[in-house]
């Protein structure tokens, strides 16, 4: 009976602390062709080896929440462009507000998150760079 309460006052502290962690200093970047607005949210602030979580904020250029996107995130090794071997998954939360799981990071270095946005026939990408990505003990 405890472990239902467990993870779930486990998932309010992690929502939580992505959503102070927004109204923070979070890396946001503009797509290519100006529709949408990205913020990035990663739990513990950086990118780490290992698995890592986030939270996407997806606003079009009028600043209203994007909803019912298809996101991809990707993760890439900088130099090399050699993607992870695990898929992260990506869930729409709130509108706007997509949660990214299994963010795995295989090795210390330089990363990028590569973002992909299908809205309707639109479609985007921003991405996110990471150059300093180590092992946390």
């Amino acid at each position: 009976m405890r472990r239902p309460f467990f993870i779930s006052v486990a998932a309010l502290a992690f929502l939580g602390g992505v959503m102070m962690a927004l109204a923070g200093e979070n890396p946001v970047q503009v797509s290519k062709e100006s529709l949408y607005r990205v913020e990035m949210a990663i739990e513990g602030q950086n990118l780490k080896v290992g698995a890592n979580r986030a939270v996407l904020v997806i606003l079009d250029r009028e600043g209203k929440p994007v909803t019912g996107a298809l996101v991809r995130v990707l993760p890439l090794v900088h130099r090399h462009g050699e993607t992870a071997l695990m898929r992260p998954r990506v869930t729409e939360k709130d509108p706007g507000h997509y949660q990214v799981e299994n963010i795995y990071i295989e090795m210390e270095g330089h990363w990028v998150l590569k973002v992909s946005m299908k809205i309707g026939s639109a479609e985007e990408e921003v991405v996110f760079d990471f150059p300093g990505v180590k092992r946390v003990p």
